[in-house]
């Protein structure tokens, strides 16, 4: 759901700090890039990726920040981004000069196998699979045992975000030891997991998988609305989340219930581990400490004080314990009360009365909706670890263990090459893997694959990753 424009936090902000705010409403990269084409450019706005960000930095679309501004602006996220070490202000650099500021996160949880758990109870099966042997046996039960009872030949185990090149089966192919698009390293050598042999190991499962019947055959254009559609739809019995998409007691996972619910209201779900390859491997794709990044309009190099004041709202967004509550929760005893451990079903804050309803959050602005440095993440802010839900974190420790998540060895920071780049070869990663799931293309060709990609310009953003790791990673 976006933003509504007049909030009652809107109102807060605009009277805290006297400023006037006019939220402009995007729909993804190519909606951005026709507003600022258009010479619409806005102050202050949320950028993604490098490559996204990169060219507007070459175009004068961008103003540039300088260390200074935010020491002085925004010294608690300035702290929080250095406490990473100087790489993770490298990754929003391009030529030597800061174009746009990363958000931190503290918190992040690899993902753990959500379950149609009235399925499995359907079908008597009582245990939760752990490995890729043990779900695969699941698998073949919702295939063919007809769990939603309906006498019809319509579910599948799961599906793959092939139209999503970090989250294609990344669940899958973190079993294997591999998360593709993610830089790694060995003996001082810099490679990309995308061509990695183990995640040919990954292809030639799924391949098996699809030939079985277990895999949607949407997997190759699904996106990451389409496969959350097809779980709660029950088209799919099997998918791979954060706990708190689903977890009840969170923003996020209290509108999947409900929605959930409106194709079948005896649905119900149940978290099971993350699958466990043959070596005892186990991970989701996972950002690392950096998420996406915040960049300001160039117009601002004429206004410093204007983007001043904007470092110093969002460093208080973020981090200023009054302001994150106000713009998260709200007013306590109007939209939120604090749950003690031994009352509800779990300790935190709970939104009460009609503010449990998603729709009124909106309307009122609250859920982190302004809080750019903390990419809507405002439960990973470790000034309010007292507010989190434990019960949540339990559930996670329990399934999760003692894993690590997977990470990108340079905190994914841009490459001199990267916009010219890494959509083409995200593309190719994506539209390749998918042959070979579907088996459109043999797993045999896999070697030329790799030469195609490396051509195509892998090898040169290798070499380009290679020097930045032993510039500024290799300390």
């Amino acid at each position: 759901m976006s933003i509504q424009s007049n909030s009652e936090t809107e109102y807060y902000l605009e009277e805290k700090y006297n400023v006037d705010i006019e939220i402009v409403q995007i729909e993804g990269d190519e909606q951005l890039s026709a507003m600022l084409a258009a010479g619409n450019i806005p102050d202050v706005m949320f950028l993604r990726e490098p490559e996204i960000w990169q060219p507007l930095a070459r175009q004068n679309i961008l103003a540039p920040i300088t260390f200074e501004q935010i020491r002085a602006n925004a010294p608690k996220h300035y702290q929080a981004v250095s406490a990473f070490g100087e790489q993770l202000w490298s990754s929003g650099m391009d030529n030597g000069q800061l174009w746009a500021i990363p958000q931190v996160e503290n918190d992040e949880k690899m993902h753990v196998g959500v379950l149609r758990k009235d399925w499995m109870e359907n079908l008597g099966i009582n245990s939760l699979p752990k490995t890729l042997d043990e779900y695969e046996m699941l698998f073949d039960a919702f295939v063919h045992n007809d769990p939603d009872g309906n006498g019809l030949d319509d579910t599948y185990a799961l599906t793959g975000m092939g139209a999503h090149s970090p989250r294609q089966f990344d669940s899958i192919f973190g079993a294997f030891g591999v998360m593709p698009g993610q830089w790694k390293v060995q003996d001082g050598k810099v490679y990309n997991d995308v061509v990695h042999p183990d995640a040919k190991e990954a292809l030639k499962l799924l391949n098996r998988w699809y030939e079985k019947g277990y895999i949607h055959p949407e997997c190759t254009t699904d996106t990451v609305l389409s496969t959350k559609y097809k779980f709660l739809s029950g088209s799919v019995g099997v998918a791979f989340y954060p706990i708190s998409d689903f977890f009840e007691l969170t923003l996020e996972g209290s509108n999947n219930h409900r929605e959930m619910k409106t194709y079948n209201p005896n649905a119900e779900i149940c978290f099971s581990y993350p699958p466990e390859g043959p070596e005892g491997n186990k991970g989701s794709f996972t950002w690392g400490p950096r998420r996406n990044f915040v960049g300001f309009g160039n117009q601002l190099r004429e206004k410093p004080e204007v983007m001043n004041k904007i470092l110093q709202i969002m460093d208080d967004l973020y981090y200023d314990e009054e302001t994150a509550l106000r713009q998260y929760w709200g007013i306590q005893g109007k939209h939120y009360d604090y749950i003690a451990e031994d009352v509800g079903k779990a300790g935190g804050l709970q939104y009460i009365g009609e503010y449990t309803d998603a729709r009124k959050r909106v309307e009122a602005g609250l859920g982190g909706f302004f809080d750019l440095f903390g990419g809507l993440r405002w439960s990973a802010n470790e000034i309010c670890e007292q507010y989190d839900f434990s019960q949540e974190k339990e559930l996670y420790k329990n399934l999760v263990g003692d894993a690590e998540s997977s990470q990108d060895v340079l905190f994914r920071s841009g490459l001199p090459s990267s916009a010219m780049l890494q959509p083409k070869l995200d593309n190719f990663k994506c539209v390749s893997y998918s042959q070979f799931i579907v088996g459109d293309r043999a797993i045999e060709e896999w070697d030329n694959f790799v030469e195609e990609y490396m051509a195509m310009g892998g090898a040169i953003l290798q070499q380009e990753a290679q020097q930045l790791y032993e510039q500024q990673f290799n300390q």
